[in-house]
């Protein structure tokens, strides 16, 4: 999300409120799109009251928040006067919000409620980068379950894990591939932008089922991490991977769901909207 706004107390309250929007679309826990928003107004009512105080016309700001795995940056430059950056006691952030006050605890509450903070002078122009550490609101918006695996929606990613020895025919690759996309065509705001698929417990797989997935497209799926800990399962990932058409998917093997979750979440910007518009 990038902003450039003329720095006034009515434009502040509008760049709080897009980012409030854009930060709830990524899942944020509530506390931390509260904390992100705060640090911004104290950030620009900060360039409005000091770096821009005794200008004719009102001071340029440009805002820039950037969402990645597990953190989000926030960067704001103007060209107002340099900042006072000496080290600052950080304040208590239950004394602002108990004092009823707009704007004005600047630096000191920035370092209160984000986890990194750096200021740069550089050709007549502040800038200023916040580092939040973030985490995700819980959203388990289905459960699906088969004979042979339960798939489940959380934060945009769709997960499936295969029962213990299970047996995947056709008739069960049909089952999932199904299941899914009844969910998109009845919300596609649901649609997953990335797929983690467990295959350490698949005994077996037959060629029609592996056909049958390779032929379908996951509606707005882009990603796709399987995760492998067998000679077989490193077959059956390479499989899929050579028979790949869509070169706007992307599929990786892994050994872990971790390393899977932090490599698909590289891709959440970049959901295949048009994919989905067949179905809206």
């Amino acid at each position: 999300m990038e902003l450039k706004i003329n720095v006034n107390p009515e434009n502040i309250r509008k760049v709080c409120h897009e980012a409030a929007a854009f930060l709830k679309s990524h899942n944020l826990i509530q506390s931390h799109i509260n904390d992100i928003t705060l640090a911004i107004d104290e950030a620009l009512t900060n360039i409005f009251e000091h770096g821009y105080s005794g200008y004719k016309v009102e001071g340029i700001a440009r805002i820039k928040l950037t969402h990645k795995y597990k953190k989000v940056y926030i960067k704001i430059t103007d060209s107002g006067k340099a900042y006072n950056f000496k080290p600052y006691q950080v304040g208590n952030k239950s004394d602002y919000l108990d004092s009823n006050h707009v704007g004005g605890f600047g630096i000191s509450i920035i370092k209160k409620i984000t986890d990194e903070v750096h200021y740069d002078r550089n050709y007549n122009e502040n800038i200023l980068v916040m580092v939040k550490n973030i985490e995700y609101e819980s959203n388990i918006a289905v459960s699906l379950h088969s004979k042979s695996s339960i798939g489940y929606l959380e934060n945009g990613i769709f997960k499936i894990v295969t029962k213990k020895d299970s047996i995947i025919n056709l008739e069960d690759a049909k089952h999932h591939f199904q299941q899914y996309i009844d969910l998109i065509k009845e919300k596609p705001e649901k649609a997953a932008f990335g797929m983690i698929i467990d295959t350490r417990n698949i005994k077996m797989i037959s060629k029609e089922a592996k056909d049958y997935y390779i032929s379908q497209k996951p509606l707005g799926t882009i990603a796709f991490g399987i995760i492998i800990n067998s000679i077989f399962g490193k077959w059956l990932g390479n499989y899929f991977i050579s028979r790949k058409k869509n070169r706007s998917q992307h599929l990786k093997l892994f050994n872990s769901e971790s390393e899977a979750l932090f490599w698909i979440e590289t891709f959440r910007n970049e959901i295949d909207t048009a994919n989905l518009k067949n179905f809206r």
